[in-house]
């Protein structure tokens, strides 16, 4: 009788551990909302349906679950087993502790620091296509690997994912393998993904994720925060060829960088590349209707940088504007030894003024599967309607694969200020990383080289230029094509004329006319202007429309 006595008692016992265990909360992930300086979203699964779920958060940091007293207790709106919470009222630049779960079944204990209110520096980690599988798993090279990315980066504010979470596809459970390996990361670090095509079911962001996406994303992938001095905007790149989608998120990236004219940084990120020298993107992999449909939409908006994933690549692209790199943009890129595929057009870092264009940047893969076939530049001549498609390749193009023996992953620190964006892409191979390439980013004024005119000088072939000073009488008639640097200035002085006759076109100049001086827009002539640029009349100069016209773009 005792004997059978101590089968039940051991029978029952485990039945209430598997139940503890199936009601113990698992897959916890913190995430912005538009407001990190007083917010932070969480959510979190259990095995089975359960109720009552919440997140409770502390000040400071607290390790021990006995000492864990809470300020603030927000209760879980609960989808089955699926579990999310928002919790508002924090004070910036605050660090908390936090758990979710009930009571007798509490996670881990996480801790958060939210934002500053200021535009101070600030660095986040920016991966893509980790292609997370059951070989990585169990490989312990790549765990080493992720483990040495954040040991290079253990103070970023948070990480950035550029999409392809999972290897797999079409279910939900593929996402599943991405929590074991990361989880202890996702208790200490703010997570920001967006989708890629290989996370490509609906709703399958909603339900891991908490990303107070926008409404007209049904996939939970498309969303905007503010930190520091950068605006960042999460957009879906599976949605290449839904037009009403296209439509729906140009008018909520208008309108956001509208509301905020004050931030300096605008910073878009998805999976599908827009600009690539990757040989394997085919017709129908989206490249090319994602590329038409964004690229006037970052034009118009001036997006600095967009970060890329999908092509498992490193590529530093651009500036670009108008299918064009912009004149005078990059500097100091070093040259080094072209190898293939590790570094294609033996190119080294760099300072990119994003000014006038926008940076196109893909830094490969935080996975284990590198492609060798980076193509080789002079191939690429004519896609999109671009003749000199291989000039866009400013920075290094190339390939981990074969850099080294072992699983190779690629991530960078991205650090950021009101003066400059430096991102450091490291390489990380069996858990030891090593510095790959590391480029510059500012926003200013070019200092171009001055151009005077003196006499009758006429401008009939195209050209780029910088600062011009048309001097008295001295006559500039233009008939060309002409396009400025960042921030160049042309200066017409008392006595001086400015001549844009049929055929010719000033894109992207501040125009002072001063007084006594003459500006003459003829037939089908234009001034085409930027947000930033003036087109300034003083008191006694003299503005001639003969069919030309003044716009702004």
């Amino acid at each position: 009788m005792k004997k059978i006595s101590k089968i039940l008692y051991t029978v029952l016992l485990s039945i209430v551990c598997l139940a503890t265990q199936a009601q113990t909360p698992q897959k916890v992930v913190m995430n912005f909302t538009q407001s990190p300086t007083t917010e932070m979203a969480f959510n979190w699964f259990t095995t089975s349906n359960t109720t009552g779920e919440q997140v409770q958060i502390a000040t400071g940091i607290v390790t021990n679950p006995n000492l864990f007293t809470p300020f603030k207790t927000v209760n879980a709106a609960t989808n089955q087993n699926i579990h999310k919470a928002v919790v508002t009222g924090l004070s910036p630049n605050t660090t908390y502790s936090f758990r979710v779960g009930k009571a007798g079944l509490w996670s881990e204990i996480g801790t958060f620091t939210t934002a500053k209110t200021g535009k101070e520096p600030f660095s986040f980690m920016y991966i893509t296509d980790t292609q997370v599988y059951e070989y990585n798993i169990i490989n312990n090279s790549w765990k080493d690997n992720v483990k040495a990315a954040f040991d290079t980066c253990p103070n970023v504010n948070f990480w950035l994912h550029c999409g392809d979470l999972s290897r797999e596809n079409n279910y939900p459970g593929d996402l599943e393998r991405v929590f074991p390996p990361l989880q202890n990361y996702f208790y200490k670090y703010p997570f920001a993904p967006v989708q890629g095509n290989h996370d490509n079911t609906a709703n399958l962001f909603n339900r891991y994720f908490n990303l107070g996406a926008a409404s007209f994303d049904s996939h939970g992938s498309t969303y905007t925060f503010i930190y520091g001095d950068a605006q960042f905007f999460a957009i879906n790149s599976e949605k290449y060829n839904d037009a009403t989608y296209i439509s729906d998120v140009s008018a909520w990236m208008t309108a956001n960088v509208n509301a905020r004219p004050d931030i300096k940084w605008r910073i878009v990120y998805y999976h599908k590349v827009i600009h690539s020298g990757f040989n394997e993107i085919s017709p129908t992999d989206g490249w090319h209707e994602w590329h038409d449909a964004m690229t006037p939409l970052f034009d118009a908006l001036n997006i600095d940088i967009a970060f890329q994933g999908h092509t498992h690549v490193y590529e530093v692209i651009g500036p670009v504007k108008n299918k064009k790199l912009v004149p005078g943009a990059v500097t100091n890129v070093q040259q080094a030894t072209k190898t293939f595929p590790k570094n294609v057009n033996g190119k080294l870092g760099g300072t990119f003024n994003v000014r006038k264009g926008t940076l196109y940047f893909t830094n490969g893969t935080f996975g284990d599967l590198w492609y060798p076939s980076v193509d080789s530049i002079h191939k690429l001549n004519g896609i999109h309607g671009i003749q000199d498609y291989a000039s866009l390749f400013t920075g290094r193009l190339g390939s981990f694969y074969g850099v080294t023996s072992g699983t190779t992953s690629g991530f960078s620190n991205v650090s950021v200020s009101s003066d400059s964006i430096i991102i450091s892409t490291y390489t990380a191979v069996n858990g030891v990383t090593t510095l790959f390439d590391k480029i510059k980013v500012v926003k200013h004024c070019i200092a171009p080289t001055a151009i005077t005119i003196n006499g009758a000088t006429p401008w009939n072939t195209p050209k780029s230029i910088g600062d011009v000073t048309i001097l008295p009488n001295a006559t500039l008639t233009i008939t060309a094509n002409i396009t400025a640097s960042a921030c160049s200035v042309i200066t017409i002085e008392n006595g001086g004329k400015l001549i844009v006759g049929s055929g010719g076109t000033i894109d992207g100049a501040t125009i002072v006319a001063k007084s006594g001086s003459t500006c003459t827009i003829q037939g089908n002539g234009k001034i085409l202007l930027e947000k930033h640029d003036d087109f300034d009349m003083q008191l006694g100069a003299m503005l001639n429309l003969d069919e030309g016209e003044v716009l702004v773009k």
